[in-house]
């Protein structure tokens, strides 16, 4: 199935084929849509450099009108922070999935510490989409995965909230999760990644915003108690909203 995005008056145009079954389930495609709508209504369509940091971001980079660069797993905050510095004026983006909260849980760290002028966009699943539904560090509680087939317990771990721990880090401006399981979610994801853009642009730190996608593609992946769906299982570990919105850095007492 093909499908043809387009933002009107934008000068962006996304196509994407919707080949396989968890892009299609995922909703990744609005995602994208959602990422380019905001690119462009914010006039930087012509100014934004993408670091593709997962296999979830490669068909946006190969379907959007905009500079990309596809990055090594772990490297891809880093590797924007490097862009920044050399393009300041450009709007710099990396966009990626769970691997931001666990091979690159150190870059996302730092580069919030150093306040670095930069927005990450991060895709929530609850789980590794690309490589087999494994369990990652978002895996929430209970959530059935193929290396978590009775469910996470504790024994495995509690899953990471990102936002919420880099809301905590003084260099970071802004901090916020969505979803888009649902119109209205939909479009509260543009209006976040939009406010996260422009702390970038105005230069005033870090910003970061995690999306929850829709629910999964596997049998493999659910969870043990089977009247909680994915949507509610996600909404109830993460919730939903800002964590942290400054108009400066806030140095602590």
């Amino acid at each position: 199935m093909e499908m043809n995005f387009a933002s009107e008056g934008s000068g962006i145009v996304a196509s994407y084929i919707a080949g396989r079954r968890e892009r299609q389930e995922y909703r990744y495609p609005a995602i994208d849509r959602i990422m380019l709508e905001a690119i462009t209504e914010s006039g930087l369509s012509g100014r934004t450099i993408l670091v593709a940091n997962a296999e979830c971001a490669l068909d946006f980079v190969k379907s959007a009108a905009i500079d990309c660069l596809v990055q090594s797993h772990g490297y891809g905050i880093d590797a924007a922070a490097a862009i920044k510095r050399v393009c300041p004026d450009n709007l710099v983006v990396c966009y990626g999935g769970a691997e931001i909260a666990t091979v690159d849980a150190g870059g996302a760290l730092n580069a919030a510490a150093r306040a670095d002028k930069i927005t990450v966009v991060m895709l929530n699943s609850g789980y590794f989409t690309g490589y087999g539904g494994q369990m990652s560090a978002t895996t929430p509680m209970d959530m059935v995965t193929s290396t978590s087939p009775e469910g996470r317990n504790a024994a495995l771990g509690y899953p990471l909230h990102m936002p919420e721990m880099l809301a905590e880090v003084t260099g970071a401006v802004y901090s916020a999760r969505g979803a888009v399981n649902s119109e209205n979610n939909a479009e509260y994801v543009k209006t976040l990644i939009k406010t996260a853009i422009k702390k970038q642009m105005d230069n005033r730190g870090f910003s970061f915003v995690e999306i929850i996608p829709s629910s999964p593609p596997s049998d493999e992946v659910g969870f043990l108690d089977g009247s909680k769906s994915i949507d509610d299982g996600m909404e109830n570990e993460f919730p939903l909203g800002e964590f942290k919105n400054v108009e400066m850095i806030e140095l602590p007492l």
